[in-house]
């Protein structure tokens, strides 16, 4: 949990949790540091951590990736109102007065399909639907790869949930080798 308690308690969190507070569960709470805080450090920016703590903070906190990953926590929070902005890989959320409330279908992890994808995707002959996975453009690069290496995917019935599109896929094809760059891994 370190990943998690460093870069909160340097916003001014006071974080109590098992074993000289490194393990869950973790008890924290708030503080508010009159200094803003600039890459907090220790988070991809679209986790929800950095983004509730923003919301709460004295003052905006600042969150820069150092490679740009999934962004699902800004846009629903964006769509419920709060201040979120993006610069390139810097992510900030300003101090939230007020949420405004919203009902949400939250969507399956692509990530979490990838493996039943490509196994349709390398066994010739077969026919695979996905349905109900979120298809954020940062976190459907295993799609992409897919469909470089010659996999017939289609997405259909997209629908938008809180700011993320929401649809099924479907891949059958002989593949060819294909090369996944760093930049690609987060997606």
């Amino acid at each position: 949990m370190g990943r998690v308690i460093e870069p909160l308690t340097r916003m001014g969190a006071s974080i109590q949790g098992r074993d000289g507070n490194r393990l869950p569960p973790l008890c924290i709470r708030g503080g508010r540091s009159a200094d803003p805080v600039r890459n907090a450090g220790g988070f991809r920016a679209g986790e929800v951590v950095p983004a509730a703590r923003g919301l709460y903070a004295a003052t905006p906190v600042t969150v820069v990736e150092p490679i740009r990953s999934r962004d699902h926590t800004e846009r629903m929070l964006t769509s419920m109102g709060a201040g979120v902005t993006r610069d390139g890989n810097a992510v900030t959320v300003a101090p939230c007065v007020r949420l405004d409330p919203m009902e949400i279908t939250v969507p399956g992890d692509l990530s979490s399909a990838a493996f039943f994808l490509v196994l349709a995707a390398v066994t010739p002959g077969s026919s695979l639907t996905v349905s109900g996975v979120g298809v954020n453009p940062f976190r459907t690069g295993v799609l992409g790869v897919l469909r470089r290496m010659g996999a017939d995917i289609r997405r259909v019935g997209e629908r938008f949930e809180g700011g993320n599109r929401c649809g099924p896929g479907r891949p059958g094809a002989e593949l060819v080798a294909a090369r996944v760059a760093p930049e690609e891994v987060p997606a």
